[in-house]
């Protein structure tokens, strides 16, 4: 279903978004959507390039009445570094540019990089533009898209390491508003139908919670895995465009059949976060501000994070342990340090 027409109601503050999915960056989405529709009307619109089966993002503006639309966005994916899908992309800019000249919103909120081209393009039509980037660049991101992000008006960033891997005048520019996270008290019964999906484990049991894609460190994280008793309950999924881990392979190679359980992509995260001993999060990727570190920690469970990017801006002595990205042995040796706990939390 798609809510209300392109800005029905006349001038909005248009928001943009490069997917239609319920993972960290579109929850942020959800909850900047909230703040900005209190006092000003608001239209989201999500890209057509690709088909997500469960459309999380969606169904959560139908649910909270905001209205958004399908239209043709100039997202850039990773996958599409070819000459045939940047044509592509190219076409969908010159609709883009057609619509939004139609559109004449008030302003545009463009939520994450992947959406770069369409700042040039209000630009050149007079439109005022925020830019919120939820990605930690590295010299590739600051060589293509530093030219095109400069003429956003504001720049917003989820983080310290966030902000300092941005181009020198986006950094100069950029005001860092670091996203909260309130956990809602623990549902019983459905804390306890997660905790029957393990039922007789007499062993610490952590979570993963993302998409399966190699910068997650996923890999790495089942061959440390190996190495202990730990069980591990996994949420997520493969991208819908891009690099996967076969995370079927990957299990059978370190023979973790037994010991991971895979459930896939969810609605709410929260009663697997409460069922659990530890959240990780393994990237090898450096990450902006995961929500899903927020979150366990907004629970009251520690979490195993990789020192890198801006994991170390969450994760405290207090609130977990940072460990070298990748380093399979010292991984293991956290983990192993868990296995002194009792099981599953009560």
């Amino acid at each position: 279903m798609t809510c209300a027409g392109v800005l029905d109601n006349g001038p909005v503050i248009l928001v943009l978004h490069p997917s239609d999915e319920l993972y960290g960056a579109d929850r942020v989405l959800l909850e900047t959507v909230k703040a900005l529709s209190t006092h000003d009307e608001v239209e989201v619109w999500l890209p057509t390039d690709l088909e997500y089966a469960r459309q999380g993002l969606s169904a959560e503006l139908d649910r909270i009445h905001i209205p958004y639309a399908r239209v043709d966005l100039p997202v850039l994916r990773r996958a599409y570094a070819n000459p045939r899908d940047m044509a592509a992309v190219s076409a969908r800019a010159g609709r883009f540019l057609r619509l939004l000249a139609e559109s004449r919103p008030a302003q545009i909120y463009v939520n994450t990089s992947a959406l770069a081209p369409a700042i040039p393009i209000a630009s050149a039509l007079g439109i005022p533009s925020t830019l919120h980037v939820h990605e930690t660049w590295g010299p590739t991101e600051r060589r293509l898209l530093g030219p095109l992000c400069r003429p956003a008006d504001q720049i917003v960033v989820v983080g310290e390491a966030t902000r300092s891997a941005l181009t020198e005048n986006l950094r100069r520019r950029a005001v860092v508003r670091r996203h909260t996270v309130s956990a809602p008290p623990p549902d019983p019964a459905a804390v306890d139908g997660v905790r029957g999906l393990m039922s007789g484990i007499d062993a610490p049991v952590v979570l993963y919670a993302g998409r399966w894609t190699p910068g997650k460190g996923l890999a790495e994280f089942l061959a440390a895995l190996r190495r202990t008793d730990v069980h591990l309950l996994l949420l997520g999924g493969p991208p819908p465009s891009g690099q996967t881990v076969d995370v079927a392979e990957e299990i059978a190679r370190n023979g973790l059949q037994d010991r991971v359980h895979v459930v896939g992509e969810v609605d709410e995260v929260w009663p697997y976060i409460y069922a659990t001993d530890a959240v990780v999060v393994p990237s090898t990727h450096p990450e902006s501000y995961p929500t899903i570190a927020l979150e366990a920690i907004a629970a009251g469970r520690p979490v195993l994070a990789s020192d890198i990017g801006g994991l170390p801006e969450i994760v405290t002595t207090e609130r977990g342990w940072l460990i070298t990205p990748g380093d399979t042995e010292a991984w293991a040796a956290h983990l192993g340090a868990l296995e002194s706990t009792s099981g599953l939390q009560q």
